[in-house]
């Protein structure tokens, strides 16, 4: 089985995945491709992807939390487009199945900030942050809906709404400055390794 992950990094600089740590599959390897830009990438996508891989798309949460919508939608703009090439590149029209897709947004440590700033006393900075969160998920999910690729979306299932109560979210939170040990970043790796299990 082979692997590709997709990137859309819009002026920040990549996460680092710790895989080598956490997964350990000898008959499956994966493949990293850092071509020095989105404009390069998106017409290689056809030499890497396939039906029976996963493809992570990320995106910088501060950009869907933009007061200036112009920055908003072209943040959904980029998901829905490399969401298209997932599609293109990997959508099997017989089996009518395509390779597992899962949202990343990252500068979730910004996003605590923001939250911190703007709640009136610091005990509702956190309930503040989950209302943020939910927001972000909720525009993915009226934004990008009706993508073919939307049923393929991987859920986060150990998110949070602003009481504290689980709530099912359309991508992965991560504080790219924690690394290992973000939440976040641990619940995506615990997914990837269940998505390649469960696709040998």
């Amino acid at each position: 089985m082979k692997l590709f992950f997709c990137w859309y990094f819009p002026l920040f600089s990549p996460l680092i995945f710790p895989w080598n740590k956490l997964l350990i599959f000898p008959s499956i390897y994966f493949v990293f491709a850092s071509t020095s830009g989105q404009e390069i990438l998106a017409p290689l996508l056809q030499f890497y992807l396939n039906s029976q891989g996963l493809v992570i798309i990320v995106f910088n949460m501060m950009d869907m939390l933009s007061g200036d919508t112009a920055v908003v939608d072209k943040c959904v703009e980029e998901i829905e487009r490399w969401l298209n090439c997932a599609v293109a590149n990997t959508y099997d029209a017989d089996s009518k199945k395509m390779a597992a897709v899962a949202l990343v947004g990252t500068h979730f440590d910004k996003v605590c900030a923001t939250a911190k700033a703007s709640a009136a006393v610091q005990e509702n900075a956190q309930e503040k942050v989950q209302t943020l969160i939910v927001e972000i998920s909720n525009r993915l999910f009226s934004a990008l809906q009706s993508c073919i690729a939307w049923p393929f979306l991987l859920s986060n299932d150990s998110g949070r709404d602003n009481r504290g109560a689980r709530t099912q979210l359309h991508f992965f939170a991560v504080d790219n400055t924690r690394g290992r040990s973000d939440p976040g970043l641990q619940q995506l790796m615990e997914l990837v390794q269940t998505q390649v299990c469960n696709s040998k």
